[in-house]
């Protein structure tokens, strides 16, 4: 099913693929001010050509933009982690579904809305897992740069090139990485199944 996931979208690319999402409310104050400049830069790239045609729009944009940026400063109050995620996400959700007639004919498409919201959840997604399994501060770069990799080789059905992604970024942390631990099997191995799994449905 394809449909316009821009909300979606803007608060993953926001609060997940360029942070910690575990430290934003432990972030220096001059950090976290930057951290919401960067979110406001984030949702307006997602949204303007929609949003900002008109006092609606406009209004839509304002009131997503002001919802996210409270449920960050909570984070530095001590609310429970878990429970600010799904708010946001939930928030992220009911205005995608409320105000998706809009976003039919923005210039990000909603096919390549949803692809990059698969890209989102194989990278970000799977660090903010294994970032519970394991610890707030479990560096995943290595494994992000992995499953995009595998992500757009699989959309792109070159399988081959799937498999040379993951013997690659397993051969690197054998090279480099001192610490084993069970994500040099499980990043590559659910972003080929995750990759592959959103081909199918989108």
């Amino acid at each position: 099913m394809i449909f316009p996931a821009h909300f979606v979208v803007a608060y993953l690319a926001a609060d997940h693929a360029f942070v910690n999402n575990h430290r934003i409310g432990r972030l220096p104050a001059g950090k976290f001010f930057g951290h919401l400049v960067w979110s406001t830069l984030v949702i307006l790239a997602f949204t303007f050509d929609v949003l900002l045609k008109d006092t609606a729009g406009f209004m839509i944009f304002i009131s997503f933009l002001l919802i996210h940026i409270f449920l960050d400063i909570l984070r530095r109050y001590g609310v429970i982690h878990h429970i600010l995620e799904i708010l946001a996400l939930g928030t992220a959700f009911i205005y995608t579904v409320l105000f998706k007639t809009r976003f039919e004919s923005s210039y990000i498409t909603p096919e390549f809305s949803m692809y990059l919201l698969g890209m989102l959840i194989v990278t970000a997604g799977l660090t903010f897992l294994f970032r519970e399994m394991m610890e707030e501060d479990y560096k995943d770069s290595v494994g992000i740069s992995e499953r995009l990799a595998i992500y757009i080789f699989a959309f792109a059905g070159m399988h081959f090139w799937v498999l040379i992604s993951a013997i690659a970024g397993l051969a690197y942390r054998v090279g480099f990485e001192k610490k084993k631990d069970i994500n040099w099997i499980l990043s590559p191995l659910l972003g080929i199944l995750l990759s592959y799994l959103w081909r199918m449905l989108f």
